[in-house]
């Protein structure tokens, strides 16, 4: 008795530990494949949307490839962020060029080099939206245009 109540214990800690492992992230994971975000400037993904487009995009040192990006109001768009460069960088989507109205879910969190990311957003309205890199601010931005 005494030791199937051990052996219960020990898989019951087992798979916490796993659950809290599968969990948890690291700075070469970004945040989940295809994350949806909402926000004022986008909004949720739904199930019977159309198949998300898919931008891909580079940093490499300190600038971004292409720098200037298109998508379609409406319909999702999967970011497929890849850093081809030496230090980390992250790629976050905001709905103003003074950068303080954050997509929600629009970030794909840091990326070490020589790892990708990604995430998926529905821009709900046409306009100029804007990313930037956040370790690097001021060196590295871009643009999104949706039509």
């Amino acid at each position: 008795m005494k030791i199937a109540r051990t052996v219960l214990l020990i898989l019951a800690a087992v798979a916490i530990g796993g659950a809290v492992i599968a969990c948890s992230s690291d700075d070469n994971k970004a945040s989940s494949p295809t994350k949806s975000a909402a926000a004022s400037s986008a909004t949720t993904q739904v199930s019977s949307s159309p198949a998300a487009t898919t931008i891909e995009l580079t940093a490499k040192e300190f600038a971004f490839t292409p720098a200037a990006l298109e998508a379609t109001n409406g319909r999702p768009a999967t970011f497929k962020f890849t850093n081809r460069g030496t230090v980390s960088h992250t790629m976050t989507v905001y709905a103003d060029d003074k950068y303080t109205d954050k997509v929600q879910g629009a970030d794909t969190g840091r990326i070490s080099a020589g790892n990708s990311g990604q995430f998926t957003v529905t821009f709900d309205k046409a306009g100029d939206f804007y990313f930037r890199c956040e370790v690097h601010p001021t060196q590295m931005q871009g643009e999104i245009a949706v039509k």
